[in-house]
């Protein structure tokens, strides 16, 4: 094993981290469709290879054992079903060179020594398609490591917003300014920018803080230095473990005010909360549970709901089902008159005729029409976490009058997921289409502007100030 593959394995092994997220979610509504990653059965080959066999009855045939194929690595199995459906393929810049990627990969993938290491190579693979939607699962057969700290992107910072006493001197609100002895940010902008990413800037360094606190390293050491809120510095080496963190040191909740102050009602599909003016918050982070129509339908129709305006909480919406997204919307405007995406999907290494993805679904959902809506306006949260069916649910409402987005831009990871079961037993999720707006506008890997940008403040978020709830309710205030 020469000293290259062992240094690029080792760079690899320290930076890598699981893809979505965290999440990663999928479209529930659009899995419908589902590439078969398997080789042709030994049936169908037989058959194929005796197809034409015309054999006289006197002709004597000698027998020869055959060699059964060279079994596919897995690399090799993502390679061909990324050029058969990937659906941000022409997205990609004109000098990606995938096979170049695969060759680089390859002898990573050959000289790796682990299961562990073999699918931190698989993750590196997928992650330089540049779609956060994509990724590559762990098989349950492999223990996950954990950092003892949870951090953030925020205000240009890489932000501690939760840590493990027992496990590391670093404390919530610290800043952390060095990793493994190199500027944090540059440690992450160097392995953001060798990538092929023309998404957003934040969204993409979010998604890298993400990888590098949250992971699956197998190198589970990683020195830092943290500047804390006087000004000190304090250094720490982090030791990622195999048993989930207990994070008993925690900032205060980022809420606009003393969320005690003011009424909560806790359902399974989301929450809500009433704040002053008689505006109601109504927090969603998935679309998945099929019992959040009936849920919310029963809220808004109780004596409970009584909002003169609604903020949605959309931050860090994780996908689901666009069928419950269109149920929201429902109780506010018309259906007709919401914003359409036109889905444009690859298979097969082409693609097919654009398909309205909201048409599909609005005869399975109860458009109230003009009748029985609540006419009040309504602000929708966002952040470079809304991503999937949380992004279609943005992009639907998007320039509608009644409803205005306030945050930042949205994760721009939505389209149709497809499937695949890897032999070792992990799995490859790949976005097979790419989704345009009513104005022919491209969300995938650009997500959805706000109409007003804000961004959480560092200083509000050691205060236990949510930045972007305050701006919404003083927008709806005034």
């Amino acid at each position: 094993m020469n000293n290259l593959f062992l240094v690029q394995l080792s760079l690899l092994v320290l930076f890598t981290l699981t893809g979505c997220t965290a999440n990663t979610q999928h479209n529930m509504a659009d899995d419908d469709e589902i590439y078969n990653n398997h080789v042709i059965s030994a049936e169908e080959r037989s058959d194929a290879i005796h197809a034409d066999d015309q054999v006289a009855p006197e002709t004597v045939i000698e027998t020869v054992e055959e060699t059964p194929p060279e079994e596919k690595s897995e690399l090799t199995l993502i390679k061909e079903i990324f050029l058969n459906s990937f659906g941000l393929f022409d997205l990609l810049p004109d000098d990606f060179d995938v096979n170049e990627l695969y060759l680089e990969h390859r002898a990573m993938y050959e000289n790796a020594v682990t299961l562990a290491e073999r699918y931190i190579v698989l993750q590196n693979f997928v992650w330089h398609f540049g779609d956060g939607h994509s990724g590559v699962r762990f098989p349950q057969s492999l223990t996950r490591y954990y950092s003892p700290i949870q951090a953030r992107y925020i205000d240009g910072m890489i932000v501690v917003i939760g840590s493990d006493s027992g496990s590391t001197k670093l404390l919530p609100g610290d800043v952390i300014v060095s990793i493994n002895d190199m500027e944090a940010l540059d440690y992450l902008q160097t392995y953001h920018y060798q990538l092929s990413h023309p998404q957003p800037y934040l969204a993409g360094t979010y998604r890298l803080v993400g990888r590098f606190f949250l992971s699956d390293v197998t190198s589970r050491e990683v020195r830092v230095v943290a500047r804390t809120p006087g000004g000190e510095f304090v250094s720490d080496t982090l030791i990622y473990v195999s048993t989930q963190p207990y994070f008993d040191r925690v900032l205060p909740n980022r809420n606009y005010r003393n969320l005690n102050d003011y009424p909560e009602f806790q359902f399974s599909t989301f929450y809500a909360q009433k704040h002053e003016n008689n505006i109601l918050r109504i927090r969603v982070d998935s679309f998945s549970n099929e019992n959040f129509p009936s849920e919310l339908r029963g809220f808004l129709t109780s004596e409970d709901f009584s909002g003169d305006s609604v903020v949605i909480d959309a931050r860090g919406h994780s996908g689901g089902n666009d069928l419950n997204g269109l149920a929201l919307l429902s109780h506010f405007i018309d259906l007709n008159l919401l914003n359409h995406n036109t889905n444009i999907a690859r298979s097969g290494g082409h693609y097919s005729m654009g398909t309205n993805v909201w048409g599909q679904f609005w005869m399975q959902t109860t458009n109230n029409g003009s009748a029985g809506l609540f006419h009040v306006p309504v602000v929708i949260l966002t952040d470079h976490r809304s991503g999937s069916a949380g992004e279609n649910f943005v992009s639907a409402a998007k320039g509608i009058d009644r409803f205005t987005i306030i945050g930042t831009t949205t994760a721009g990871v939505t389209g149709q997921l497809a499937f695949h079961d890897l032999p070792s037993g992990g799995l490859l999720f790949l976005t097979t289409l790419r989704a345009i707006t009513s104005e022919g506008y491209d969300i995938s890997r650009r997500g959805i502007t706000p109409d007003i940008w804000v961004e959480q403040s560092f200083t509000d978020l050691l205060a236990g100030i949510d930045t972007q709830l305050k701006a919404a309710i003083i927008y709806l205030m005034n």
